[in-house]
């Protein structure tokens, strides 16, 4: 440990040949000297036990997103991501404009491999609390499942975690509604009357402005 520096101490020790220094980000010398002490303690596990280093959760979804880049559900993917980071994006009926809305998340500078079943059945509780859907919760679920199968493939620690167990324990079962999809007639009626520059009675009082970004928007 070498002498204070203003505001805390700077940790300095040699492994392997290799010096290693670093501010602990604290003025209390004991705390400073576990912080120390623990950083070595990851070197020596993971060159002597082989033991991987822990990602965060940003960086593991991000890898995520990367592997994803193709896909057609990217967008998805990302919108997910977001609220893993607890926030999502909303669009201003009268603008293009997008905001962010916070929402239930979780830190994303913790290790990724240190989400608890706990972490994830909050998240559940609160996503519903928030309003979301079975589905929603679903598809949001699946894309950390995901992420966590693509970060064990290119050996990065990952939570081990029953997502079956919290689907039981929360009742979460996929939509068994039909799915049909729309006619060629259909999409041109359709496509139609979301038409910007279409006649369109019931927006009340917005101007036209208003009515042509909000049916823009759509």
């Amino acid at each position: 440990m070498k002498s204070r520096r203003n505001p805390g101490w700077y940790a300095r020790f040699t492994y392997k040949g290799k010096a290693h220094y670093f501010s602990t980000r604290t003025s209390n010398k004991t705390l400073a000297a576990k912080i120390e002490s623990k950083k070595l303690q990851e070197l020596i596990e993971e060159s002597e036990l082989g033991l991987l280093k822990s990602v965060t959760i940003r960086v593991a979804l991000d890898k995520y997103i990367q592997s994803t880049s193709h896909s057609n559900e990217l967008k998805h993917i990302k919108n997910h991501c977001n609220k893993f980071f607890g926030f999502k994006h909303g669009i201003r009926c009268a603008s293009t404009e997008r905001t962010e809305i916070k929402v239930h998340g979780l830190d994303p500078d913790r290790a990724f491999d240190s989400i608890s079943m706990a972490d994830i059945q909050h998240l559940v509780m609160a996503r519903r609390a928030e309003g979301c859907s079975n589905a929603t919760i679903l598809h949001e679920l699946s894309t950390l499942n995901q992420a966590i199968m693509l970060n064990k493939k290119i050996g990065n620690p990952v939570p081990a975690l029953s997502l079956q167990d919290i689907k039981k324990d929360n009742h979460l079962r996929p939509s068994k509604g039909g799915l049909r999809y729309l006619s060629k007639e259909e999409e041109v009626r359709l496509l139609a009357a979301l038409s910007p520059e279409s006649h369109f009675a019931g927006f009340g009082a917005l101007s036209t402005d208003e009515i042509y970004a909000f049916r823009r928007d759509i």
